[in-house]
């Protein structure tokens, strides 16, 4: 093959070739800019993750911190449930302490219960709640809790009223005003 001859060749593959390459390196191009463009929506998606979680991050880290520094304290809540018209002891009565599904029981047939608590720092008071089938539903705001980790409240006596429908009007020695 002559010089002539290959150049020749160029010359007719050339714009072939040309034509193929602005294809192929427009697609490239749609492609890098696809990319790109991806790229910039995450890292402003990650940015504004950051901007909104960081104050939540704070707050967490905060409230570990303080922690840290005054733990909980276990306490006992000491509870004695009785009927209220005839001061006779309640078993099976179900006593949780508000905000904690984890402190709860039923009262012994001597109607007495000891709750173990977590107590966060500087709180020094509970909200108990009563229930019982065929009595009414008591909650009691504002329990005294015991100031030290490990103490044990004295034991309160609480009273639950029987339902409406479960009281009886003859019964001696007491007036149905429901």
């Amino acid at each position: 093959m002559k010089k002539s001859e290959i150049k020749e060749w160029f010359r007719r593959r050339w714009p072939s070739w040309k034509k193929k390459g602005e294809e192929e390196g427009g697609k490239v191009r749609e492609e890098f800019i696809s990319q790109l463009r991806k790229m910039l929506v995450g890292a402003v998606i990650a940015l504004i993750l950051v901007v909104l979680g960081f104050p939540r991050l704070a707050a967490w880290y905060e409230d570990y911190k303080e922690r840290q520094m005054n733990p909980p304290r276990e306490v006992y809540i000491n509870v004695k449930v009785v009927e209220a018209y005839t001061l006779a002891p309640l078993e099976s009565v179900y006593v949780q302490v508000g905000g904690d599904e984890k402190a709860t029981g039923y009262t012994a047939s001597d109607g007495k219960l000891t709750l173990a608590y977590q107590a966060e720092a500087g709180e020094n008071t509970a909200i108990l709640t009563f229930t019982r089938e065929n009595y009414r539903e008591e909650t009691e705001f504002e329990v005294a809790l015991p100031e030290k980790d490990g103490d044990s409240t004295i034991f309160r006596t609480f009273q639950l009223f029987p339902d409406k429908a479960d009281k009886q009007a003859t019964e001696p020695g007491l007036l149905n005003f429901f």
